[in-house]
């Protein structure tokens, strides 16, 4: 965005008011309202508050070309399904890292459901498995980088058990999330800590250790 005391584009014959003030409120001169309205709201297609007085508020402001790129925080549910000294995990890759990462099943909690729902929904679409004894071990923030974009998570982290036990005895469990294949493994703590395998969230290690 350019300097708002510039010269106008348009040809308004004066220079136009000065907009920012040096604090959190973009401020209007008392003598033209409409003057703003006509050079810069009109001009620019900017979102701004409903006028009180002569203030606007400054974060209510934003560009139309980058209004629709902002980002939301997202708020999931992951589960580890200790058994002995393994979690269940899938792995994935980050190209732009080329580094492999594993992370423990789960999903995104949709508005109106629970944590406790929203993951006996996502194991039960993921791999088609119930699960029971679901205990809530606490909730952690997560500020990463993938592929080159910044994300940022609110993780609510989970143990549980499956209904059916015959799975804890099987390498790895087939599914699917969306429509991608899903492979989750059985993977021990010390293949973190010794062989060097990264777990993401990253800060998911010293969670699972301190409640080993």
């Amino acid at each position: 965005m350019g300097d708002a005391s510039s010269p106008a584009s348009g040809g308004l014959g004066e220079s136009p008011p000065r907009l920012f003030g040096s604090d959190s409120h973009i401020i209007a001169p008392h003598r033209s309202i409409d003057l703003l309205h006509k050079y810069f709201f009109q001009s620019m297609n900017c979102c701004v508050a409903t006028p009180r007085h002569s203030s606007f508020k400054k974060s209510n402001f934003c560009h139309p070309q980058t209004h629709h790129e902002t980002k939301k925080i997202r708020t999931l549910v992951l589960c580890l399904f200790r058994h002995q000294d393994r979690i269940l995990v899938s792995r994935d890759y980050d190209s732009v890292k080329q580094s492999d990462y594993y992370r423990p099943l789960g999903g995104g909690i949709e508005f109106g459901e629970t944590s406790r729902d929203a993951l006996i929904r996502e194991i039960r679409e993921e791999l088609g498995a119930e699960i029971e004894q679901l205990t809530w071990l606490g909730t952690l923030e997560n500020l990463f980088t993938l592929e080159g974009e910044p994300g940022h998570e609110i993780v609510l982290i989970y143990d549980a058990q499956f209904c059916d036990r015959t799975l804890y005895n099987q390498p790895h469990l087939s599914g699917s999330e969306g429509d991608k294949p899903l492979l989750a493994e059985w993977k021990s703590l010390s293949e973190f800590s010794n062989a060097g395998l990264r777990l993401v969230p990253d800060d998911l290690k010293d969670f699972v250790w301190g409640h080993s």
